[in-house]
């Protein structure tokens, strides 16, 4: 069991994931090296994304606190819709994803904006349905809504909307 602080949790999430990313998108001149750390950021988000996703995580006033408990079976859970949603869960799958849209902007700059949010929204959406998949074959004690996986698919159209923006604030800065 991992416990850290849910203060410092947030303000390191915000940090790595928000603010860094639009400092260096700001600062750092060559789009080729921007690309290289983007996608080295990702790699990094991906793999905290599959320890909380995988994991039973309790977020508290206080503490964190993620544990890794195996006491499901496999491919044995329902499949609920919408009929679960509370306001924790919506924020969390509307923020979660967020910085999968800097990524996908990235990878699809030389596009015209329809392109790069139509992407974004269609790989949120499938990013989704991956985790959904897989928290239901898995024998993990988490909850199966495919109404998460829409929640993921706007949380990546948000996040490559807002670092949208950034890219083009970032073009003008540097002409």
């Amino acid at each position: 069991m991992i416990s850290v602080s849910t203060t410092l949790a947030i303000i390191l999430t915000v940090f790595c994931f928000i603010v860094l990313p639009v400092v260096l998108m700001l600062c750092i001149k060559n789009v080729k090296v921007l690309t290289i750390i983007t996608c080295v950021m990702t790699i990094i988000f991906v793999g905290g994304l599959c320890v909380c996703v995988f994991a039973t995580v309790s977020i508290g006033k206080d503490v964190v606190t993620i544990q890794f408990v195996n006491n499901g079976r496999w491919c044995a859970k329902t499949i609920n819709f919408f009929s679960i949603l509370q306001k924790n869960d919506i924020l969390i799958n509307l923020c979660m994803l967020f910085p999968l849209g800097a990524f996908f902007v990235v990878l699809a700059q030389q596009s015209n904006l329809k392109f790069q949010l139509l992407w974004s929204l269609l790989a949120g959406l499938a990013v989704g349905l991956f985790i959904e998949t897989w928290q239901f074959i898995l024998p993990v004690n988490r909850s199966v809504q495919l109404s998460d996986a829409v929640f993921n698919a706007i949380s990546v159209f948000i996040g490559a909307t807002w670092y949208w923006l950034v890219w083009q604030i970032r073009k003008k800065i540097f002409k």
